[in-house]
């Protein structure tokens, strides 16, 4: 089954949307970039770079765990590919896609939770691109009794932290 990406692509300009509008309730100015601007998605006013990262919540059993209740979290890739063409399709030659850690490009992550269907923002982590660094996958859990070294609690809601940057 082929995923539309398309409506992928829509979904996470709505998210994009999402995070202008919060930037603006706090007296800052956005704009949105193209993909060929820099790699991010927001230039603030105050110079602040913002990559902005939506999901959908997950459900997952694990079964290789004792305790079989699904567990519930968001994730996000921090990934980049890239498509290599080797030779031509009609000499039977193939194309390759390589995924590779992006390097540190912004000044914030703003990762977006939204509801199974992708219709509602349940919560939103403001993250500094340090405490991210160059990890390929981000998950936050839907529920954060079982701490994990790698929490992002702390940045729930942390708007001061982009209307307070000083490039």
């Amino acid at each position: 089954m082929k995923k539309d990406r398309t409506k992928d692509k829509f979904k996470g300009y709505i998210a994009e949307l999402y995070v202008m509008l919060e930037i603006a309730k706090r007296g800052l100015r956005s704009i949105n970039l193209d993909d060929a601007f820099g790699g991010y998605d927001l230039i603030i006013e105050n110079g602040a770079r913002v990559e902005v990262k939506s999901s959908s919540l997950i459900k997952v059993i694990d079964k290789r765990r004792k305790n079989l209740n699904p567990r519930e979290f968001w994730g996000f890739a921090n990934i980049k590919s890239k498509i290599k063409h080797f030779g031509s399709a009609i000499e039977g030659e193939f194309v390759k896609r390589e995924i590779e850690r992006k390097e540190i490009f912004c000044d914030f992550f703003v990762l977006v939770c939204m509801d199974k269907e992708r219709k509602e923002f349940l919560k939103t982590f403001i993250v500094p691109a340090e405490v991210i660094g160059r990890r390929l996958s981000i998950t936050i859990p839907d529920d954060f009794s079982n701490r994990s070294e790698f929490s992002l609690e702390e940045y729930q809601d942390r708007w001061d932290l982009i209307i307070g940057f000083d490039k």
